[in-house]
């Protein structure tokens, strides 16, 4: 039974997402970016009631438009919770671009991709500074991957650099999400986080499969105080503030003096 239920959801959602992305097709060319997040947010709402997923907002309101949301990265599912919650576009992995079904569905949220190289890295930094100075809202994961649910890696400083030098007066809203229940219960072994968690060497279809087969999910995105960039000159000193406030919730698990190194692209 399980397995029919699982494949039933997996078949409304696919059906879902084709007839939407279609019609999001036609939306860009008849509007242009007036409607851009308007059925990706439809999307994203359903994706999360067929599958069960449970979203529990806290914290700040956040800023309406022209925001930067930088937060922790534990699963693609993220995309989905986040897309139903904040309306914006994201920044990721140029990887992301080729997914399945979800890296066209991205490409049609006017997701900016950024390829792994300093050449990358610096179009990506244009392209963060001329959308934020259009007034968008962007979404980032400035860990640069995913992770395993219950820490979080250090960020990446490059993704801060374009919001020192943007036109319009801009703000920083962490945020942190955090896996609060599976089928009604607290995750308490890493199991437990691996049916959210999505990380390392893991392949998206059979981890897709056993969400499916979950009757719910809780989410919890908590939204912290928002950061002024002009309040900073260092990109840096920006990045660890953020950074802070988005490990508050992880803080049994966070030593910023011993966290993995991870090498910024520029």
């Amino acid at each position: 039974m399980p397995q029919i239920i699982a494949t039933i959801k997996l078949l409304t959602f696919l059906a879902i997402a084709i007839v939407l992305a279609f019609l999001q097709c036609f939306v860009l060319l008849l509007t242009g970016n007036r409607f851009t997040h308007t059925l990706p947010r439809i999307l994203c709402r359903s994706v999360c009631a067929i599958f069960g997923i449970k979203i529990h907002v806290k914290g700040a309101t956040p800023p309406a438009y022209n925001c930067f949301f930088a937060g922790n990265h534990i699963s693609y599912l993220d995309i989905m919770v986040l897309g139903a919650t904040i309306k914006g576009s994201f920044v990721a992995k140029s990887e992301v671009a080729g997914w399945p079904l979800f890296g066209q569905l991205a490409v049609l949220q006017k997701s900016i991709f950024i390829t792994r190289s300093k050449q990358g890295t610096r179009d990506g930094s244009t392209q963060i500074q001329n959308r934020l100075n259009q007034g968008d809202n962007l979404i980032i994961f400035p860990e640069g991957t995913s992770t395993n649910g219950q820490q979080i890696l250090p960020f990446k400083s490059s993704f801060f650099e374009p919001l020192l030098h943007v036109d319009k007066s801009v703000t920083i809203q962490p945020f942190t999400i955090e896996l609060s229940f599976i089928n009604g219960t607290e995750p308490k072994t890493q199991t437990d986080y691996d049916h959210y968690a999505w990380y390392g060497d893991m392949t998206l279809a059979p981890h897709l499969w056993n969400v499916a087969k979950l009757k719910s999910l809780g989410v919890t995105i908590t939204f912290h105080d928002v950061i002024e960039p002009k309040d900073y000159t260092n990109r840096k000193d920006l990045m660890k503030k953020c950074e802070e406030a988005v490990a508050f919730p992880f803080k049994k698990n966070y030593d910023p003096d011993n966290l993995i190194t991870q090498t910024d692209e520029n």
